[in-house]
């Protein structure tokens, strides 16, 4: 059932790209496109039965480069071994599952959807592998499609060799979203208490729980919800923006107001930071746009922010001055001038090692 699912999936998508099911092809003139541009439904492909014995066969070393580039965070590295493995073997199951999870990554969904579905042709029992093909369906708005996936993918129970813990959750909450498009509330707010069981500070998951309570007019439940998912990510506006119109339903117009005032405050770097991740995502090496990365969330009191952007920089003096900097700056900016002073105080002593270097 499952595989003839997802044969169809293939077919379908070989259809879009004018592209036959048969012996593995050779690739057009690949020489002449570069990694990043070329396209999923171009790769070779595989019959049905071809790697029967995936699971005992060994790995090529371009597999293990290319993991350990994608684990490092080179994407386009990783991208780029897997091409290469990817036209020698078509369709080799381990590196098939691995380029979907760098397409879903690079947030290329059509990609990501085409190369799940390759792998599922090969490896359809290996179904829990692939909750990201779920994720990447609903990006793309196909909440019915994303829906069947996340049900199939959790179809298996955890002591079956099913999803547990943090990814089980991570599906369900795909689930309860997808529900959610598709009108289906009360199924929606089941996914997602669930997935909360299993991941209960998960801000993700409580923000979309209280987007269904809301839809369900219980709007108090939803505020508690939003509060929940303010609390594990202050710096997401989005749930400061939902908090602000639920408080305001329920006639606390002060605290609605300080909720859209932080909304206010925090849009517009949430929308560069996210730009720039976006970029990084292709050039994951791009010094300046760290430094800037690390600025943005110190500008507004993010310290695990700026420091998670630090460590990627790996221990550039000028980033980690102007990011303590900033620091500084936010403190101030909030009264607290003696964390603002240790800010600053950080932020000269980096100074003064640039210049004794």
């Amino acid at each position: 059932m499952i595989a003839t699912l997802f044969l169809a999936l293939a077919l379908g998508s070989m259809a879009l790209g004018g592209m036959a099911l048969g012996a593995p092809q050779e690739p057009a003139a690949t020489q002449r496109v570069s990694p990043m541009a070329r396209r999923a439904v171009d790769l070779p492909q595989a019959a049905p039965g071809t790697h029967t014995d995936w699971r005992e066969a060994p790995l090529p070393p371009l597999y293990d480069l290319a993991m350990s580039a994608f684990r490092s965070g080179d994407n386009p590295g990783a991208l780029e071994f897997l091409l290469v493995l990817l036209d020698r073997d078509p369709d080799l199951p381990p590196a098939t599952l691995m380029l979907a999870s760098l397409y879903f990554k690079l947030r290329r969904h059509d990609d990501a959807v085409h190369t799940f579905g390759r792998f599922l042709v090969h490896a359809p029992e290996e179904i829990q592998r692939t909750r990201h093909l779920g994720h990447s369906l609903y990006s793309l708005g196909r909440h019915g499609e994303a829906r069947a996936h996340y049900v199939l993918v959790l179809e298996r129970e955890p002591g079956a060799g099913g999803l547990k813990g943090v990814p089980r959750a991570r599906a369900l909450r795909g689930l309860g979203l997808s529900l959610r498009h598709l009108g289906e509330l009360e199924a929606a707010q089941r996914a997602l208490e669930t997935s909360l069981r299993f991941a209960p500070k998960d801000a993700e998951a409580h923000l979309a729980l209280a987007q269904v309570l809301d839809e369900l007019d219980d709007v108090e439940a939803a505020a508690r919800s939003a509060r929940r998912a303010r609390s594990l990510a202050p710096f997401d506006p989005r749930a400061a923006f939902l908090l602000a119109s639920l408080l305001s339903d329920l006639g606390k117009s002060d605290e609605a107001a300080r909720q859209r005032a932080d909304f206010e405050r925090l849009a517009p770097v949430d929308t560069l930071v996210r730009d720039l991740e976006t970029r990084l995502l292709h050039t994951p090496r791009d010094r300046e746009a760290l430094r800037e990365l690390a600025t943005l969330h110190a500008s507004i009191g993010d310290a695990n922010g700026m420091q998670r952007a630090l460590r990627r920089l790996g221990g550039d003096l000028v980033g980690e001055e102007r990011a303590w900097r900033a620091l500084a700056g936010y403190h101030a900016s909030m009264g607290n001038m003696d964390r603002s002073a240790e800010a600053e105080a950080h932020a000269r002593k980096l100074e003064q090692a640039q210049r004794d270097r």
